[in-house]
This record gives structure tokens, C-alpha cells and sequence, in this order.
């Protein structure tokens, strides 16, 4: 639907979307994150809890929020799945891929090597 009217919008290419009025709209990548939790030649994962994917193994991460720098969003998401304290993080790269069959994420990839605190329960070596 269009984000300025509300109307039906059709789709017109890959990317590009127009309503019956005229306006015009793309469904660009969404931002996220992922980190790489590595100590003593172990990965740290968690298991998820919801859907998508519900059940299977997962890394840290997950969307940014609206002007937040990659880095920023990877500490908080950190925090907020492991309940860890980074200390320092190295970017490795970035990626596109299909998340469901219709939304397009660039996942911005962090390596942590170092943290405190202890990891919740929902996280496994």
C-alpha cells in the first residue's frame, strides 16, 4: 500500500511501486546486522525462539533502527540477545539477500572476539 495515501499499489519493475494516484515508491534493502560471537575456536549461536525460522540456530543481530550506524545497531543488538558487553568488534563485510520472499536486507557483518558478562540462557556454544 502506498506510505503517502494509503491506496493498493501496483508493482511496475524489481523495485519500483505506484498507486492509483500517481505516487511513487521503492522497496529498497532494509538495514541490519549480524555478529559473529568467536572465543577459543567456538562460535556463540542461540536457538530462535520466534518466528521466522522459529526453532533454528541464529546469530546475534537484526534490523537498525531509523539513523543508526551499523556498528551502533550491532552493540545493541549484542546486548539485547546475549546480554553481553562488547568490546570490540571487526566489520567484515556486507551482503544482500532475500528475507521471506518479498523483502530485500543488506546485512552489515561484525566479527566480536571480545565481551564481558555472561551470555542468557538462550545462547550455546
Amino acid at each position: 500500500y502506498c506510505q503517502y495515501c494509503g491506496e493498493a499499489v501496483v508493482k511496475k519493475d524489481a523495485t519500483e511501486y505506484q498507486c492509483s494516484n500517481g505516487h511513487l515508491t521503492w522497496n529498497n534493502p532494509h538495514a541490519a546486522v549480524s555478529v559473529i560471537l568467536y572465543q577459543d575456536g567456538k562460535i556463540l549461536y542461540s536457538i530462535r525462539g520466534v518466528e521466522p525460522h522459529k526453532g533454528k540456530i541464529d546469530l546475534p543481530g537484526g534490523f537498525l533502527n531509523f539513523n543508526e550506524q551499523p556498528f551502533e545497531g550491532a552493540v545493541r543488538e549484542i546486548i539485547e540477545e546475549t546480554s553481553l558487553e562488547v568490546k570490540e568488534l571487526e566489520p567484515i563485510g556486507a551482503f544482500t539477500h532475500m528475507y521471506y520472499d518479498n523483502v530485500s536486507v543488506t546485512d552489515f557483518v561484525f566479527l566480536c572476539r571480545k565481551w564481558d558478562g555472561i551470555p542468557m540462557e538462550k545462547c550455546l556454544y
